[in-house]
């Protein structure tokens, strides 16, 4: 896991998988949020497992006042080997 920011803050938690005599990206957490008016537990977040496709996707509204949670599926996703890993590249959709 890594994190950072000031007052807008950032996480990222990305899980690996041994298989096939090699380490492969097989899922991902990111989200970031506002410590002027949110709480982690409120953060903006996406969650994908490229295994299966699933995600989760989660958004603050503000005119509600409360979180709201989207999910699905987008298929399954080419599996990145550990080596051609780069966090600074690393968008999944």
């Amino acid at each position: 896991m890594n994190f950072g920011g000031s007052n807008w803050r950032w996480y990222n938690t990305y899980r690996f998988r041994y298989q096939d005599a090699d380490w492969f990206l097989i899922g991902a957490t990111t989200g970031s949020y506002f410590t002027g008016n949110e709480l982690m537990e409120n953060a903006d977040e996406d969650d994908y497992n490229l295994l299966t496709g699933d995600f989760v996707k989660k958004t603050w509204d503000e005119e509600a006042g409360k979180q709201v949670i989207e999910s699905g599926n987008r298929g399954e996703q080419e599996l990145v080997k550990i080596q051609n890993f780069d966090v600074r590249a690393t968008e999944l959709q």
